[in-house]
């Protein structure tokens, strides 16, 4: 009970438009929580076999609520952050913007870092709460329906969204994992030795590879061996002469001593010869691997050697989630997925001494530096999102009037306000 002895009350429910209700309702149809009163009616009707394999998400028209949540999972994890704790970050942000449904314990006070915590998981709840468009008011009514049903929609729904989030992250590290046409610098005519397996097992990477170990070492080792040339070895050639410095790095290589942390960048992250030990920034995330694994990711694996010319694919990652801005966390994720397209080890949050969650802020906070940042930082700041912008979406600018938006406002409602704004 509080101070005063009252009695707690929740918030009340919003009032659904139509369109909002048949949204709920479809969601419950999906998560088993409600009947399906189109089943019987399916049930009498011959099986329509060409019209179900012609649909999918990407179908013309609005797709379903149930896709559009989908989406917006997959999303968080790729554009918000890679390590977020969706029913953790859903819940805060609930209570921040929607308010408590339970009572709550305020005896204890929070510390400055729990307070920074929950600050952040609301900006990103704030973030998923915008990708979901028009869904947030049916979000808000699960979540406040809740307080009356401990099996409601509202953590039905955060359950699968969560293990749709997990997923998407380790299907993109699976798919990047066989592209290894992606460390060429130029695919036609280098060559990848010795080739690597095409295994879940990815022992055959890292500093063990004679090519691979120069892209994973950060610019001031790999400054201490030969040069890299993607080709096949000359067997009659003499092995390379290496300085002092290069013999002890080998040595620690092959001892396993040689230890990378999050402050080792890797050279791949560099565009290739930029690196400057008296300028780090310089180059800095626009290596070409960097560059192909973001239009992997956003533009399809078919773009990733082309710089953007014209149009988006329909099916692409970018339509998918209606993102064509690239953020700092859209790299933070990319440099995330690249250092483990070169690591022995498949995506996990510590590998060895190297922190991925650490990784990923690292590159956030460099790329949203804050005003109290030398202003040469923030314009390279600006300067390498404006180049990312460049190589992912060009010019390209989604059409506001394509909103998957579904309530019923008739276009000549729409066409009236904007030529009366003019």
């Amino acid at each position: 009970m509080s101070d005063d002895d009252t009695t707690f009350t929740p918030p009340p429910l919003p009032i659904l438009t139509q369109k909002q209700q048949q949204d709920y309702d479809s969601l419950c149809i999906e998560m088993g929580l409600k009947a399906d009163p189109r089943a019987q009616r399916r049930s009498t009707e011959p099986p329509n076999k060409k019209a179900r394999a012609n649909r999918s998400r990407y179908s013309a028209g609005p797709r379903s609520a149930w896709d559009r949540v989908m989406s917006t999972a997959k999303y968080a994890r790729r554009a918000v952050n890679p390590h977020l704790q969706l029913v953790s970050v859903m819940t805060r942000g609930a209570i921040k913007h929607w308010g408590a449904i339970h009572e709550e314990d305020n005896a204890n006070a929070l510390s400055a870092a729990e307070i920074r915590q929950q600050n952040e998981q609301v900006k990103q709840f704030d973030k998923i709460l915008k990708n979901l468009r028009d869904l947030s008011t049916v979000f808000q009514y699960m979540y406040l329906e809740s307080a009356d049903d401990d099996k409601s929609a509202w953590i039905t729904i955060l359950t699968l969204m969560h293990k749709d989030a997990v997923q998407v992250r380790a299907n993109d590290t699976s798919r990047l994992k066989t592209k290894h046409e992606y460390f060429l610098p130029n695919d036609r005519t280098d060559v990848l030795y010795p080739p690597l397996r095409n295994a879940s097992i990815k022992t055959d990477r890292d500093l063990k590879h004679p090519m691979l170990r120069h892209l994973i070492l950060p610019p001031h080792h790999r400054r201490n061996l030969p040069p890299l040339e993607f080709r096949q070895p000359d067997p009659n050639a003499p092995s390379p002469v290496l300085s002092s410095e290069g013999r002890l790095l080998m040595e620690m290589i092959a001892s396993g001593s040689l230890l990378l942390t999050v402050n080792d960048f890797p050279s791949a992250f560099y565009e290739e010869g930029s690196f400057d030990p008296e300028d780090e920034a310089n180059g800095l995330f626009r290596g070409y691997l960097m560059e192909r694994v973001m239009r992997h990711i956003w533009t399809s694996p078919d773009s990733a050697f082309v710089a953007f010319r014209k149009g988006l694919r329909k099916d692409c990652n970018a339509n998918l989630h209606r993102q064509y801005v690239v953020t700092p966390e859209m790299v933070g994720y990319v440099a995330c997925q690249v250092r483990t397209m070169l690591s022995n080890e498949d995506w996990r949050e510590i590998d060895g001494e190297f922190d991925y969650e650490e990784l990923f802020k690292l590159v956030v906070q460099l790329l949203r530096p804050d005003e109290a940042t030398p202003a040469r930082v923030r314009q390279w700041a600006e300067d390498t999102l404006n180049w990312f912008q460049e190589k992912t979406f060009g010019n390209y600018s989604a059409d506001e009037t394509e909103d998957e938006s579904t309530e019923d406002v008739p276009a000549v409602f729409t066409r009236i306000l904007q030529q009366r704004a003019d």
